[in-house]
């Protein structure tokens, strides 16, 4: 018998846990259940089947997934969300046959980087973020690799914490070494 004071429980879902075997890779719980503490630390994940049929008892909230299925939070190890400009016109020539290379395509981005003002590349990668946690991203690293000059860099790097620190979201910053940096920049 559970006898516990969870704050939320989800019931009545699979889990997908990755925590599996050789028999089960996935860690595949079917007709699941999970419950976060009042801190929201995960402390019970198993079967529906381990828990009360009186739910009351044991979570201030419950909610019914109804099969739906419940899988970790993504994570993007490598996003170049604070940025500006566009590639759009390199992607219709790359499309249309034309030779397009990496170096000038970063160089791009990152000239217009250096040129686009903080408030409107924060507001542009606010809104890359969102587009992420929908998706299930939870975890993030944002890299400088935009910058090829010192204000840039602190710029991007300032803009990263500024977006942890409103939403409050894991995120490690870093500044990737490119093999180059153009004479013209």
């Amino acid at each position: 018998m559970i006898d516990q004071n969870w704050h939320q429980l989800w019931v009545n879902m699979h889990i997908a846990t990755m925590n599996g075997d050789t028999e089960n890779p996935l860690g595949l719980i079917l007709n699941g259940a999970l419950a976060t503490d009042h801190q929201g630390k995960i402390v019970f994940v198993g079967t529906r089947n381990d828990l009360p049929e009186d739910l009351s008892t044991i979570a201030d909230f419950t909610y019914e997934m109804d099969g739906g299925w419940m899988l970790p939070g993504f994570i993007d190890c490598h996003t170049t969300m604070v940025h500006g400009g566009s590639r759009a016109d390199m992607f219709i020539a790359k499309s249309h046959g034309q030779e397009t290379s990496l170096e000038s395509a970063i160089t791009k981005t990152a000239q217009e980087t250096s040129q686009t003002p903080p408030d409107q590349l924060l507001e542009k990668a606010r809104q890359r973020l969102l587009t992420q946690l929908q998706t299930g991203v939870t975890c993030f690293n944002i890299t400088a690799r935009h910058g090829f000059d010192v204000t840039t860099i602190a710029k991007i790097l300032t803009i990263a914490t500024d977006l942890r620190d409103e939403y409050d979201i894991p995120l490690k910053r870093g500044y990737e070494i490119l093999s180059f940096v153009p004479d013209h920049y």
